[in-house]
């Protein structure tokens, strides 16, 4: 075996991909493709020491960066391994994928509660978008761009005490909670710490006070249902409550049906 640092256009790309037999490869995951693609095109990807292996000509390992390559239409670094035995294809990425709460501790970027801050982050990249609420048909952000919005939406990390004690109460998912505490500080900021403290500690509401309805629902849904309601669902309550809570509106009930469309802060 011998490895170096190789640059592959969009047309070497789509050469080595002709000459494979797609039988021999995974399946396309085509969100994973667009991904990657995301990334080169946005000049977030970097050569990190993961390998693209070759068996001669045959592909061993870098199928999806060679169609994200093509799809990109730009060209892209890697180091390359050539002349790997083909049986070794059977040992390539058996381990566990790294996650994004790993690359934020790792990388030393939140000090504490890296799963709740990634979850936060993939939530209020999704809302940005206009695809929270969507279901499967979404994608995630790539490691790089939640990190990129970490960086560019600092005033996301004020927000993880929210989320830290919506989970203590287990009232409802502490990372999702965490972006929408950001999104409506944004809006007001007294108004949203108080509507936290509300929703936590149910002291002094009176019937009819938004919070106190998504309070009952949401300790409603826990303790009737034996079941744990979907994090949308939940952020679906919270951000009606939070909705008329901002217009001095009473809400007696609340809910969100399936093909509701997601509610936008107001």
């Amino acid at each position: 075996m011998f490895a170096g640092v190789e640059t592959f256009t969009p047309e070497k790309a789509a050469e080595i991909l002709k000459a494979q037999d797609p039988e021999k490869n995974r399946n396309i995951n085509t969100l994973h493709v667009k991904k990657l693609a995301a990334d080169m095109k946005e000049k977030r990807w970097q050569v990190n020491g993961e390998t693209i292996k070759f068996n001669g000509s045959r592909l061993l390992d870098g199928w999806h960066r060679f169609h994200a390559c093509v799809e990109a239409s730009v060209s892209f670094e890697s180091l390359v391994v050539r002349d790997i035995d083909a049986d070794a294809v059977a040992t390539v990425d058996t381990g566990r994928r790294r996650q994004l709460s790993d690359v934020l501790k790792m990388r030393g970027l939140v000090s504490a509660s890296h799963t709740t801050v990634a979850s936060a982050l993939g939530t209020l990249w999704l809302y940005r978008r206009g695809f929270y609420g969507r279901g499967n048909s979404a994608r995630t952000p790539t490691h790089e761009e939640a990190i990129t919005l970490l960086e560019t939406e600092s005033g996301l990390l004020d927000s993880l005490r929210a989320g830290q004690k919506v989970a203590v109460g287990k009232l409802c998912a502490p990372g999702p909670f965490m972006a929408f505490h950001y999104l409506f500080s944004q809006k007001d900021a007294t108004l949203a710490d108080a509507f936290v403290d509300g929703l936590v500690n149910g002291v002094g509401l009176a019937d009819g006070e938004p919070v106190l309805t998504l309070r009952n629902r949401l300790t409603q849904e826990r303790s009737h249902h034996h079941r744990s309601l979907r994090a949308v669902s939940q952020m679906a309550y919270v951000v009606k409550a939070w909705n008329a809570t901002r217009k001095a509106q009473k809400l007696k009930v609340i809910k969100w049906v399936k093909d509701e469309e997601f509610p936008e802060v107001a």
